[in-house]
């Protein structure tokens, strides 16, 4: 049986990463509260999840490449207007992991989760479309 996923965040060294806003320690109990069915307790994770890992910095932290496949795992969970917060999450880090060594795992993690992204960018959801196809244009 897969570990939940709390189980599996706390198995990760978040003390040795760093992120925008110093420590990677809190990044866990983000992802925890994004995968809430809770909208507005994901929204303010999203939000949080933004500001510590420094989307809007031109370079990346070392908490964005663990991050990453998480981020990806619980848009499969997530309602619409989760989904697209995510997306703001990964477009960026997808963008900026050009320069970084974890591009190749990047891409290959965002290339298994082909189909749902192409799925997607099918959506009724006009911004959760657009959003989607730009992930879709990052997959090699």
């Amino acid at each position: 049986m897969a570990d939940s996923l709390w189980m599996r965040l706390r198995n990760e060294n978040w003390n040795q990463l760093e992120c925008a806003s110093g420590s990677a320690s809190s990044i866990p109990k983000f992802l925890q509260n994004l995968a809430s069915r809770k909208a507005a307790r994901a929204m303010k994770a999203s939000h949080d999840l933004w500001s510590a890992l420094g989307v809007n910095h031109d370079s990346l932290c070392s908490a964005n490449e663990v991050t990453f496949p998480y981020l990806l795992e619980i848009l499969y969970i997530s309602e619409v207007e989760i989904q697209c917060e995510i997306l703001d999450l990964i477009i960026p880090i997808c963008k900026h992991a050009d320069s970084a060594s974890w591009k190749t795992p990047a891409s290959k993690e965002l290339s298994n989760h082909h189909p749902l992204i192409k799925k997607l960018s099918f959506s009724k959801d006009e911004m959760l479309a657009e959003k989607s196809q730009q992930a879709f244009e990052l997959i090699d």
